[in-house]
């Protein structure tokens, strides 16, 4: 975590039985955080039919206008990917970003996590 916030924007993989702990140690980092760092926790949906870009749309009100609006005009996931990517690369401080039960996303939701990896000086990473 602390390479990614010093600037080499990472991806990681939390994995573990249910109940382990891993929602409990993707809070954690706030401490270990620069000042000003965003932690950023969208959650995909256990349900037979997961909210369409449900990560997304968790991220309204902790992130910018565009990327909150995204989600919702047109539900574009190449779109949404555009407006993520460009909300954790243009904040004057680093950002975590975390997915959890990435496991269990919809395709739109994969669609608008993958391509690139996060921009330089922020980091990602899906639990």
């Amino acid at each position: 975590m602390r390479d990614a916030t010093d600037g080499a924007g990472s991806v990681v993989l939390l994995l573990g039985k249910a109940g382990i702990g891993k929602s409990s140690l993707v809070r954690a980092p706030p401490g270990l955080l620069p000042p000003g760092a965003r932690l950023l926790v969208g959650q995909c949906d256990s349900l037979a039919t997961g909210r369409p870009l449900g990560p997304p749309r968790d991220l309204v009100g902790s992130v910018g206008a565009e990327l909150a609006r995204s989600p919702r005009d047109a539900g574009d996931p190449h779109r949404v990917h555009e407006t993520l990517h460009a909300e954790l690369a243009g904040g004057p401080h680093s950002a975590v970003l975390f997915v959890e039960d990435v496991h269990l996303a919809d395709e739109a939701s994969l669609e608008a996590h993958r391509c690139r990896p996060p921009a330089p000086g922020n980091t990602s990473a899906s639990a």
